[in-house]
């Protein structure tokens, strides 16, 4: 926390990582780092029984409840669902693996079928 604060008193942009608790969301927002970045595989890894997603999601309210500029950046996702679970409890801010990119990216089957029969609707109209 002291780099942090002296980073920040230098004018540097600030990521807490490594957070595993949402008690430590209190700290980095306390900090004002501009990003706090758990680890959402490795929570249940370090404290068996833990649910990453709730920890995760109960940081995402302490900074919304403070109403911090903090945002929680969350790192080491394994599931288009992980993804998904916690854009609905607020957050907004992830990083992704390449593979689980082309996941997002890919998309559903029936998405790309519909996508190709309106692009050749599309050119059947001169579009």
């Amino acid at each position: 926390m002291e780099a942090a604060a002296l980073l920040k008193g230098a004018g540097a942009a600030v990521t807490l990582t490594g957070l595993f608790a949402a008690h430590q969301a209190v700290s980095a927002v306390g900090a004002g780092v501009e990003y706090a970045a758990p680890y959402l595989s490795r929570i249940a890894a370090a404290a068996p029984g833990r649910d990453g997603r709730l920890e995760v999601g109960a940081m995402q309210a302490v900074v919304e409840n403070l109403d911090a500029r903090t945002r929680i950046l969350v790192a080491s996702l394994k599931s288009l669902e992980d993804l998904v679970v916690l854009a609905t409890q607020g957050l907004t801010t992830f990083t992704l693996s390449p593979a689980l990119f082309g996941e997002l990216i890919g998309g559903e089957a029936a998405t790309a079928a519909a996508a190709a029969e309106f692009e050749a609707a599309a050119r059947q109209l001169g579009v």
